[in-house]
């Protein structure tokens, strides 16, 4: 159970279902973040008092403009963020030959011996299957490094 969310109407109590409208709340102090929040309300009307409160403010004698003049900026800015430019979405980027997104990429192979790279850089140690072939690995890896005690 729900009500409205400007003038408290419960949803029961209405006949049709609705409006969802999302608010664009300011901060109460500079501590805080802005935050945007989907509220109900039971009819355009209430919707649009509720975007105005969040805007401007609850105290309406402060505004700057009437609803009236605030609906009709509101239709306008709507109108003109829809009738702005944009690209298509399936304009092709090239002409050339098309990769799949799972298509199996292999990268050529190097020799990491020549190349004078460890083939184990990092990422999870070994598990041995002893404790004597731990120690051998260890002092092979001394011994090739040149360490000696």
């Amino acid at each position: 159970m729900s009500s409205c969310h400007n003038c408290g109407m419960p949803d029961w109590a209405i006949s049709h279902t609705g409006v969802e409208t999302k608010l664009h709340l300011r901060a109460h102090n500079r501590f805080a973040r802005d935050s945007k929040r989907t509220v109900w309300c039971c009819s355009e009307s209430c919707a649009l008092q509720a975007r105005a409160q969040a805007e401007m403010g609850t105290a309406t004698h402060k505004w700057p403009m009437t609803l009236a003049e605030y609906a009709a900026h509101e239709r306008a800015t709507s109108q003109r963020r829809s009738n702005r430019a944009e690209t298509p979405s399936q304009v092709p980027d090239s002409t050339g030959p098309k990769i799949g997104k799972n298509a199996k990429v292999n990268l050529p192979y190097m020799d990491t011996k020549n190349a004078g790279v460890s083939a184990r850089k990092g990422g999870r140690p070994r598990k041995w299957e002893n404790n004597g072939e731990r120690m051998r690995a260890y002092r092979a890896a001394r011994n090739r490094a040149g360490v000696t005690q």
